[in-house]
């Protein structure tokens, strides 16, 4: 069976997007990963009217491979200088360079503007969080989730 979503490839334009949607922002792979778990599924996360990958009863619960997954992109990115990363106090920050800038705004499509419509109104919602705080809150979320159960 093919999967749908979350192939390296997706993962890589959905991280350039948000890049490309908050510049000239950095940020943690943590945050990167967060935002984009919490764009897809902006529904459950009370962000948006629908998941833009549809219904999982398992969503809140993907943080880790969205973590992992984002880490391999991250990864490509550079190697292919899309992204650039710098060290700070937070750790590792990772921003958009001037090709992967060229390179988002040829990205067209009903997709990626409900994606950039939801990683900017889940940044509004979230942009005072810090990086522990959104992690923990997605963790909450899929324990309380799974207790529904």
């Amino acid at each position: 069976m093919n999967k749908l979503f979350n192939t390296p490839f997706e993962v890589s334009l959905r991280i350039l997007l948000i890049l490309s949607a908050l510049k000239p922002l950095t940020m943690t792979i943590d945050r990167i990963s967060a935002y984009d778990l919490m764009s897809v599924y902006g529904k459950d996360f009370g962000i948006t009217e629908e998941n833009l990958h549809g219904e999982s009863q398992f969503s809140f619960s993907e943080l880790s491979a969205k973590r992992e997954q984002c880490n391999g992109a991250l990864k490509s990115l550079l190697l292919d200088n899309f992204v650039f990363v710098e060290r700070s106090q937070k750790g590792f920050l990772f921003g958009l360079n001037e090709r992967g800038i060229s390179f988002t705004k040829s990205i067209q499509s009903e997709y990626a503007i409900k994606y950039i419509e939801t990683i900017k109104k889940t940044h509004q919602m979230f942009k005072e969080t810090s990086d522990e705080s959104l992690l923990s809150e997605i963790t909450n979320r899929a324990i309380c989730s799974l207790n529904r159960r």
